[in-house]
């Protein structure tokens, strides 16, 4: 049995614009020059993301990024990348290089990235990394989750809720998207500090429907398992589902990531126990602030990590109230 006694983190939202005076040359790590290109009144910049419809996560991204284009005021943000999860999304970077833009906002989940950027690089185009980040890549900055302390959050937080007693499921959508691999790290940190919590299985589900399928297949073949954690913001509505179907409510412990409409939902109907907010908008908002910045003169900081949010039956409510007015 869980104990439903929840905690709340607060947040700090990012928001900082930055000015300084234009110059032409901009010296980054490792003594690569940016020219400054004649952008004339609008800067240019594009969004390379993942999946370009239907997922709310990017989705904030984006808007932060709008709203962060009309603050300034002569940014112009556009999104390219497939309707649909595909491996081969970062070919998207070409369209955006080719278009000689001035900026490009991507993540950093798959190796590949980092070969793009480079090309980037090489011609001039300042990246900036957000969710994901490649350290060793010619972005000029990242911003963004440390996905290791996120996935030892989640055990710690298992970890509180379960007196340090778990039989951990871990489900995500690909074992092998960077992100997703140091959040298992992340995780495992925690478990091996308490010697009656233990990784189960990991699993892997397409979408929120595969892991539905895939939660009632490992509570037949394991059922020792008493917690799942969702290390992505598909996955948890899937499984929460299965929960609720299986009446399991007050026996699962379920924590996902991120908080989108349906998430919260679960949350509410206690299908879900918690979901860590990643701040997305938060991310896509600071990327437009800092290629504004950098195209100024200004070297914006490296590595920016914006707090995360608990959220839970005990604060959802206010949260949804919260983003609903950001939104």
């Amino acid at each position: 049995m869980k104990n439903h006694k929840m905690l709340g983190i607060a947040s700090i939202l990012l928001a900082a614009g930055m000015i300084a005076p234009v110059i032409l040359v901009l010296t980054l790590k490792e003594g690569r020059e940016y020219i400054k290109k004649d952008w004339d009144d609008i800067l240019r910049v594009t969004f390379v993301c993942p999946i370009s419809s239907g997922d709310e996560y990017w989705k904030a991204a984006f808007q932060g990024m709008q709203d962060a284009a009309e603050e300034i005021g002569n940014i112009d943000v556009n999104m390219v990348g497939p309707e649909k999860i595909d491996s081969e999304w970062i070919g998207a970077f070409d369209t955006a290089i080719a278009a000689r833009v001035q900026g490009i906002i991507s993540t950093g989940t798959s190796e590949k990235v980092e070969t793009k950027i480079s090309e980037a690089a090489r011609e001039n185009i300042p990246v900036v990394l957000i969710d994901t980040d490649i350290p060793d890549s010619d972005r000029i900055c990242y911003i963004g989750l440390d996905n290791f302390r996120l996935g030892s959050d989640g055990g710690e937080f298992i970890a509180r809720q379960t007196g340090g007693k778990a039989q951990i499921a871990v489900i995500s959508l690909g074992e092998q998207a960077l992100n997703f691999i140091d959040r298992t790290k992340g995780l495992q940190s925690v478990v091996e500090q308490y010697p009656e919590m233990e990784i189960v299985v990991s699993e892997i589900a397409g979408n929120s429907l595969e892991a539905a399928k895939t939660a009632a297949q490992i509570l037949e073949e394991y059922p020792q398992v008493d917690t799942f954690f969702c290390i992505d913001g598909t996955t948890p509505k899937g499984v929460a589902q299965k929960i609720k179907e299986l009446k399991l409510e007050n026996e699962i412990l379920c924590l996902g990531l991120s908080s989108d409409t349906e998430i919260l939902e679960r949350i509410e109907d206690g299908s879900l126990d918690a979901t860590i907010d990643l701040q997305p908008y938060a991310m896509g908002y600071q990327a437009v602030k800092n290629l504004d910045a950098y195209h100024r003169g200004e070297q914006p900081e490296e590595i920016v990590i914006p707090d995360t949010i608990l959220v839970t039956e005990e604060n959802v409510q206010e949260f949804q109230r919260k983003k609903d007015t950001k939104m």
